[in-house]
């Protein structure tokens, strides 16, 4: 009888999944202290990108990660061919299994039921691909999970390059540098999210990549604090203090950094830049384009491309490459 009266808390997803900022809508401020059932209501969603929906996971999982004893449920979409795509991009595999006490997850059989049941229509016009989970918290050897994960890549992109002349290796190492940095600054897991898009001549490649971590920001603040000139100043310290840093080749804030010492966020950066990527970074209330930045990064012109988007995203990159098919 105590379970009926507990209020139950929607959390509201954004009827469009798609673009670098999935919104999520709590109805009210959830409680860690209280053990009312929680909604991950899907049920206006209309539309799903895998790149969108991996921000959306990050933030899910961060949202949860303080609960304890919850009952879950999930509502799903009214249109069927959203619910089959978030059931081939593996959201249903990834995010019951992370989120805390996943065995009080509602309904699990009849979730599973209704899964089973569902069929994805395929849209010539986008090949979104399942969500990639770098489970970097629990590999003995975290670049073991790199090198799988760089596997992955080429067997999934290798057709590129065949289809289309493109220089696919230079945007592999983008993303295995990102995944590097994942590995070697956080304990924590990362999710990789990549769809392609054809419309008219063009095609355009997006993805994200973020982890579980504190961001850029936090780790170099950490690694400044411990160097004699910054010692108590970390509240004098902006977020584009930590970039500038973050930028300079040759700094790390991982002292036992041995493999592309600190080069990993310039390598990052300038082969962006190469290849005309658009790649941006959000970390903790601000958004930077990183593929905008002068070749030697200042005060004035990280300000120039930092914002603020309203609200804690996490930490991820969020990049998309437009190109004309020849």
């Amino acid at each position: 009888m105590k379970n009926k009266f507990r209020r139950r808390i929607q959390i509201k997803i954004w009827p469009e999944i798609q673009s670098y900022l999935p919104a999520v809508i709590p109805y009210e401020r959830l409680n860690p202290n209280k053990a009312n059932p929680i909604d991950f209501d899907f049920s206006n969603v209309s539309v799903v990108e895998a790149a969108s929906l991996n921000l959306l996971l990050i933030n899910l999982i961060k949202l949860t990660s303080s609960l304890q004893n919850i009952d879950w449920d999930i509502k799903f979409s009214e249109v069927e061919n959203v619910n089959a795509r978030l059931k081939e991009m593996k959201f249903f595999d990834i995010f019951p299994k992370i989120i805390p006490n996943n065995q009080l997850f509602w309904q699990t059989e009849i979730l599973e039921k209704k899964l089973s049941s569902l069929n994805f229509k395929k849209d010539s016009t986008i090949e979104s691909f399942p969500l990639y989970h770098l489970s970097l918290s629990k590999a003995r050897e975290r670049r073991d999970v790199v090198e799988e994960f760089k596997d992955w890549l080429f067997l999934n992109l290798s057709k590129l390059k065949e289809k289309y002349n493109f220089k696919i290796h230079k945007l592999i190492l983008i993303l295995i540098e990102i995944a590097k940095n994942s590995a070697d600054h956080t304990l924590n897991d990362a999710f990789f999210g990549m769809d392609i898009i054809y419309f008219n001549n063009y095609l355009t490649f997006q993805f994200s990549l973020g982890d579980l971590g504190d961001g850029i920001n936090q780790t170099v603040r950490r690694k400044l604090k411990g160097m004699d000139e910054y010692k108590n100043k970390d509240s004098h310290l902006a977020l584009t203090d930590s970039y500038i840093w973050a930028l300079v080749t040759g700094f790390t804030s991982q002292a036992h950094s041995k493999i592309n010492r600190g080069i990993g966020i310039p390598t990052i950066v300038e082969v962006s830049r190469q290849i005309g990527l658009e790649l941006s970074v959000f970390d903790a209330q601000s958004r930077g384009i990183f593929s905008r930045l002068d070749e030697v990064p200042t005060h004035t012109g990280l300000r120039k491309i930092f914002y603020s988007v309203g609200f804690n995203v996490g930490f991820y990159y969020y990049g998309t490459l437009k190109f004309k098919i020849q």
